[in-house]
């Protein structure tokens, strides 16, 4: 995968990536077995408050896996996500609109438990920061407002 940095960061031994990588080596030599897992990223786009409106969940079509869902002024922003994850190495599997105004998720396709906790951490900057770059806030929380 093409994450930048992570991969080359000395681990500390305690670490929780380097638990995790040990755990991943161990489970592999002693009992031959390896895992993957897959990730689903549930986030809320959020207009951020002003002096004279709250915040607010942009407004979109609510229902899970809806296409209406995705018929709005945030396609250009959800796309620009999934291309930058896509560049960056991670394997959409598909996006979609989930089950309120202004949410959505991104899966992508299972990768090793260290890829898939640092595509986890990546896939959240991302989205934040893409949303803010236009004016937005991205929360995973599950009930922000």
């Amino acid at each position: 995968m093409g994450l930048p940095c992570p991969a080359k960061l000395q681990l500390t031994p305690l670490g929780p990536r380097s638990r995790l990588r040990d755990f991943q080596e161990k489970s592999k030599s002693y009992h031959n077995l390896s895992f993957l897992l897959g990730i689903e990223i549930e986030f809320m786009i959020i207009k951020p408050a002003t002096s004279t409106t709250p915040a607010s969940a942009v407004e979109t079509v609510p229902g899970p896996y809806s296409s209406a869902s995705l018929r709005n002024a945030y396609l250009p922003i959800l796309e620009e996500i999934v291309t930058s994850l896509l560049k960056s190495g991670i394997k959409v599997r598909q996006f979609h609109g989930e089950g309120a105004s202004g949410m959505f998720e991104i899966s992508a396709e299972p990768l090793s438990p260290l890829e898939a906790a640092d595509a986890l951490v990546f896939s959240h900057e991302t989205i934040k920061g893409i949303c803010s770059n236009h004016g937005l806030q991205a929360t995973m929380h599950p009930k922000p407002l």
